[in-house]
C-alpha cells in the first residue's frame, strides 16, 4: 500500500468506522459514474444536433431565397451535396469517394447550367421561313448595311 492509503486506514480505530468510510466512498464513486455516463450522453445528442443545424445552415447558405424558386431540382441536389462537402473538406482531407462526388456533382451543375444557357438563348420563333421570306430579309438586311456605309 501506499502512504496516503497507510494514513487512512490508521486513522480509524475501528474496523467497522473503516467499513463505513469505504461504503460511502463506493456510493459516492457509483454515483458520480451514473452522471458520467448521463452527461456522456448529452453530450453524444448535443453533437448530433450540431452537426444537423451545421447541415441546416449550410444548406441555406447555398439556397439564399432568390435561388429557391428557380433552378431544377437536380441542380439544387448538386448545390447542397457540394456544400456539405465543402464543410467537410474545412474540416479535415476529403476521402476518395467523397473526391470523386465532388467531381460528379460539379460536372452534373455545370451540364445542367450550361443547358440552361443554351435553351435561354434559342429563341423561339413558332414557325420556319420560306426561301422566299429569307430572301426577303437578307435584302433588307443588305440594303440597311448599305445605308449605314
Amino acid at each position: 500500500m501506499n502512504d496516503v492509503t497507510n494514513k487512512i486506514v490508521d486513522s480509524f480505530k475501528e474496523m467497522d468506522d473503516l467499513k463505513e468510510y469505504s461504503n460511502s466512498q463506493y456510493k459516492t464513486i457509483v454515483v458520480q459514474s451514473k452522471k458520467i455516463t448521463e452527461l456522456e450522453r448529452k453530450v453524444e445528442s448535443l453533437e448530433v444536433k450540431l452537426a444537423k443545424s451545421e447541415q441546416a445552415n449550410t444548406v441555406s447558405s447555398v439556397l439564399n431565397p432568390s435561388q429557391e424558386d428557380k433552378g431544377s431540382d437536380a441542380e439544387t441536389i448538386c448545390l447542397i451535396q457540394l456544400a456539405l462537402l465543402l464543410g467537410a473538406a474545412k474540416n479535415g482531407e476529403l476521402t476518395l469517394e467523397e473526391t470523386k462526388k465532388v467531381e460528379i456533382y460539379s460536372k452534373t451543375l455545370q451540364m445542367l447550367r450550361s443547358k440552361d444557357v443554351s435553351n435561354q438563348k434559342k429563341p423561339d420563333t413558332g414557325k420556319a421561313l420560306t426561301n422566299e421570306e429569307l430572301m426577303v430579309l437578307m435584302n433588307s438586311l443588305s440594303s440597311i448595311d448599305a445605308k449605314e456605309q
